[in-house]
């Protein structure tokens, strides 16, 4: 996974996030599940690489939580998404453990996988399919 994250605790209304996800790195714990999943069937892996998501816009509802709205493209479609986002804590860390500026996030949202073209076995498997995002930034080293 990568991606880029601009983020300022003073001014939360001008974050940027981009990541990009590989499909080919999905690891549900369960091998035969996940050769299911990355088949033409479901994510098509092979035709689709790789997940997307840019922020537009950055809203902050209160001082620890954020509505960060972009576009989501996954299976090649690109569909508007709202992810709520809780900021964790800012900060620095000690000397002895690299000093780093840090910010640690858990976002949410929940899409329509048939949205994307990912219809297989609707509705007897759900078509809603909750996505939950814990992660940490640092600072850039220059």
């Amino acid at each position: 996974m990568t991606g880029t994250l601009q983020f300022d605790p003073t001014n939360p209304a001008a974050g940027k996030v981009s990541v990009t996800i590989p499909i080919a790195g999905m690891d549900t714990g369960v091998v035969d599940l996940d050769k299911h999943l990355k088949a033409p069937e479901f994510f098509d892996a092979a035709k689709y690489p790789t997940a997307q998501f840019t922020s537009t816009a950055v809203k902050a509802t209160d001082a620890k939580h954020l509505q960060v709205a972009g576009t989501l493209t996954l299976h090649g479609v690109t569909k508007l998404v709202t992810l709520a986002v809780t900021i964790n804590k800012t900060g620095t860390y000690p000397a002895m453990m690299g000093g780093l500026t840090a910010a640690g996030f858990d976002a949410s949202t929940t899409i329509k996988r048939s949205d994307f073209g990912i219809a297989a076995y609707v509705p007897m498997v759900s078509d809603d399919i909750a996505i939950g995002i814990s992660t940490e930034a640092a600072v850039a080293k220059k």
